[in-house]
């Protein structure tokens, strides 16, 4: 394995390495893709790209791309995207989502054209041994984090409405972290193939395994062995006795878990029962709010949908006509805000419109299908064949989750589709490597240069800001409204500001509350809204906040007079 290591440690494993190792490690807590890790890995996306682009300029490299379905695809997918853009109902927000999306069509492009050329063995190895490096340092922390009761964050806690929520392996998001070791998993067996002690790799696949038990992601688990079992099938001769082992390994320890949970009256056990009795009561596990009110958000988004980012800020009002419709099948003490449909098919249709949303299930179901074919077809004669694997565990985790909305997902996302389509497949030859990869740097530049930065730097001070939150006002107050100043579009900052200045008896906090609302909905704001107007005498705007509470957050009604909101540090709303 050494050897091999070394041998990978070559050409383009520092671009690989970034994409795939660097960023979950900056901050163990960041792998949510809602905080400043985020922001930092797009940014090393965009940079890589521009690298790797000026680069192949300055070698005159003309790689061979032959354009394929695949691609057709995923480029109509991007541009009705950016059609809805246009025809969102809300600017504001929709200019936010789209700036997020801006570099991912760019990096495709950048994946493609190393894919096509004299490099795509060496890129791929490289790719495959970054992520394996990734996932096992994933891996080992959230291992670390629950057999030694490093306990998760108080937005979680709060998510589930109790502070005796059970330590599972979380790293800021237990669902997350099981969808980013789950969509790793083919490229462990990659690094698996074209290992020279693949038993040693197979290690590796253990502990992603046991991690991803741990984190008690149901889906997640389903994914994991569907994708390991199809791995064993499709192994080289030499591989299959190490990927075998490795799947019965995984087996074994979870049912072993299983077993103790059922055995034993542990602590640890307890909680982790309550674990699976709070989301049996949860719609996070039934869907049925979740599903019925994007179900009805689907039919009024209309042929263009209702522009990206839309799903968040108009989910609150549906949830309320969802529970009023169905007054006796609700269970109101579970209710949660939500930003993302739980499923990207879903989503996409009511953010984008029905041909987005088409297009996108087109994508998946054609990279799926086609995936497979040639991983079987293949019968392991190249290492890098369980990359053809990735679609499929993608589109899995997209009809229930939003992996296409979190960036490390996203990452995998465009990797796996760019190796199928760059798999020879029929296709138009395009003899013109450096003016692609010249309009991928092009877009990443003009992206990140004004408008993508002044959003990271303003959610960098929305971060430092929470930090001063409840112990020093005019730190915190400055690090707001240096947000607000650097990306005026950034609800998080008006709500934060506004919380402040509410907390301190400032009747100012209002108007940025209000303000807030421009960009972001949020139960918490109709909480410090409701509340803050009622002291300071303006009863009637008051009692309009307790209607939108009632309407669609009946569990919170306790709430609307007296406790104080607390900001954590979490997202607010959660």
């Amino acid at each position: 394995m050494t050897g091999s290591i070394k041998e990978n440690l070559k050409g383009h494993v520092v671009v690989a390495f970034l994409l795939f190792g660097l960023t979950p490690l900056v901050k163990i807590g960041g792998m949510p893709g809602f905080g400043v890790p985020r922001f930092i890995m797009l940014a090393v996306v965009a940079a890589c790209a521009v690298v790797g682009c000026a680069a192949a300029a300055v070698r005159r490299e003309e790689a061979r791309v032959r354009l394929t379905p695949m691609d057709g695809f995923f480029a109509v997918f991007y541009a009705l995207y950016l059609i809805s853009y246009m025809a969102s109902v809300d600017a504001g927000v929709s200019f936010t989502a789209v700036l997020n999306e801006f570099v991912f069509p760019a990096l495709y492009v950048l994946f493609r054209v190393l894919m096509s050329g004299s490099v795509a063995g060496s890129f791929c190895r490289a790719a495959a041994l970054s992520a394996a490096f990734a996932a096992l340092a994933l891996s080992l922390w959230g291992q670390l984090q629950y057999f030694f009761d490093i306990d998760v964050p108080g937005s979680l806690k709060a998510l589930f409405k109790t502070h005796h929520f059970p330590v599972i392996a979380s790293l800021g998001n237990p669902n997350f972290l099981a969808e980013v070791l789950t969509l790793s998993l083919p490229s462990a067996a990659v690094f698996m193939n074209q290992s020279r002690r693949p038993s040693a790799a197979a290690v590796l696949i253990v502990l992603m395994g046991l991690t991803v038990f741990l984190t008690y992601s149901r889906l997640a688990w389903f994914v994991f062995l569907l994708l390991l079992s199809l791995l064993v099938l499709g192994a080289p001769v030499g591989k299959k006795k190490p990927a075998a082992a490795a799947l019965g390994l995984v087996v074994a320890l979870w049912a072993g878990f299983f077993t103790y949970h059922s055995v034993t009256g542990s602590t640890k056990t307890a909680r982790v029962v309550k674990s699976f009795s709070l989301a049996s009561g949860s719609p996070l596990l039934d869907r049925a709010v979740i599903y019925g009110s994007s179900l009805a958000m689907l039919r009024d988004a209309g042929f263009a949908g209702m522009g990206p980012g839309m799903f968040g800020q108009r989910y609150l009002e549906y949830q309320g006509d969802f529970i009023r419709g169905h007054p006796r099948g609700v269970d109101i003490k579970r209710l949660v805000d939500l930003d993302h449909a739980h499923s990207d098919v879903l989503e996409t249709g009511i953010d984008s419109g029905y041909p987005a949303m088409a297009v996108y299930a087109l994508l998946l179901g054609a990279g799926s299908l086609a995936g497979l074919r040639r991983f079987f077809r293949g019968k392991g004669r190249e290492p890098a064949d369980p990359f053809y694997l990735l679609p499929l565990g993608f589109t899995l985790f997209s009809l229930f989750a939003f992996p296409f909305f979190i960036p490390q997902s996203r990452l995998i996302f465009c990797l796996g589709f760019a190796f199928l389509a760059a798999r020879r497949g029929r296709g138009v030859d395009l003899r013109a490597g450096r003016r692609l990869l010249a309009c991928a740097a092009l877009t990443t530049v003009l992206c990140f240069a004004w408008p993508y930065g002044r959003l990271m730097l303003s959610n960098f001070h929305y971060i430092r800001g929470l930090a001063f939150f409840g112990r020093d006002f005019d730190r915190a107050f400055d690090r707001f409204g240096r947000g607000i100043a650097a990306y005026p579009y950034n609800g998080l900052n008006y709500f934060s500001m506004g919380a402040l200045l509410l907390n301190a008896g400032s009747p100012a906090g209002l108007r940025y509350m209000e303000e807030s609302r421009r960009f972001m909905s949020s139960s918490s704001t109709a909480l410090y809204l409701a509340r803050g107007y009622r002291g300071h005498g303006r009863d009637e705007d008051a009692r309009r906040w307790d209607r939108f509470i009632r309407r669609n957050r009946p569990d919170l009604l306790p709430r609307v007079a007296g406790e104080k909101e607390v900001i954590d540090g979490g997202r607010a709303g959660e």
